[in-house]
């Protein structure tokens, strides 16, 4: 059988014990003087002779850190320039397309205007069609009129001749 120990009147394992933070709040425990502490760093004299040696590396690790640490900010700096460069162009872009758009508002103003005056001059041109339809309908009926008015008078004008050679013979 697994042992178990109680906590807040609730039985836990061993095992569910064991997962519990080592460093835990020390309210949250109920009995801290049976709590164990240890230095978080523990040194050996073997580790105490490695130091002036280890100094030695990490003032060469210092130094090639710096030197990284100063082509990481030269780096920064050109990005930033970079930025400050491609911020511009994008203002200045943004003005072109405001520009540009001021434009096209203004050019579809135009066009509705041009399109309206087109519809306009259609309108016109179907009225003027129209009217020269009738035109020359009135004038086919004009000629129409026109040679039978001229051959009703060639007509009289025989009537009339005839007429007057009747009225000679009957004067003689």
């Amino acid at each position: 059988m697994m042992p178990k120990a109680k906590m807040d009147n609730q039985v836990i394992g061993y095992k569910d014990l064991a997962a519990i933070p080592k460093d835990k709040a020390i309210l949250d425990i109920e009995r801290p003087d049976l709590m164990i502490y240890g230095p978080h760093f523990n040194y050996t004299p073997l580790d105490l002779s490695e130091l002036p040696r280890s100094r030695e590396l990490s003032d060469g690790s210092v130094r090639r850190l710096s030197e990284e640490l100063s082509q990481r900010e030269e780096v920064v700096q050109k990005l930033q320039k970079e930025k400050e460069h491609l911020v511009e162009l994008s203002q200045l872009a943004i003005e072109d397309l405001q520009s540009e758009e001021e434009k096209v508002n203004l050019l579809t103003k135009e066009r509705a205007k041009l399109q309206v005056q087109a519809e306009n001059f259609r309108c016109l041109l179907d009225q003027e069609r129209h009217q020269r339809g009738e035109l020359e309908k009135t004038s086919r009926k004009l000629e129409g009129d026109s040679r039978s008015t001229i051959q009703n008078l060639g007509e009289m004008e025989m009537m009339r001749s005839s007429l007057e050679e009747l009225l000679r013979k009957m004067q003689l």
